[in-house]
């Protein structure tokens, strides 16, 4: 249990860390789409990173809750 804590927490910071230049418009992300013009993603991944670390938190959370109970 505190091995897979260990990896969600990991995983957390790596998406924060991901995050932060999205969101502050300091980098951007693109795509080719299928003819070939550039379709900026940056806005769909800033999204998903939010969507994951709320997942990841909350995931988390109830680990740590677990380990007090335990």
């Amino acid at each position: 249990m505190d091995e897979f804590l260990h990896q969600i927490e990991e995983s957390l910071a790596d998406f924060r860390h991901q995050l932060e230049p999205l969101a502050a418009g300091v980098i951007r992300t693109a795509e080719i789409s299928d003819d070939g013009k550039q379709v900026d993603t940056t806005e769909a991944r800033v999204l998903w990173l939010k969507r994951q670390i709320a997942q990841y938190e909350a995931i988390a959370v109830k680990l740590r809750a677990e380990r007090r109970k335990a």
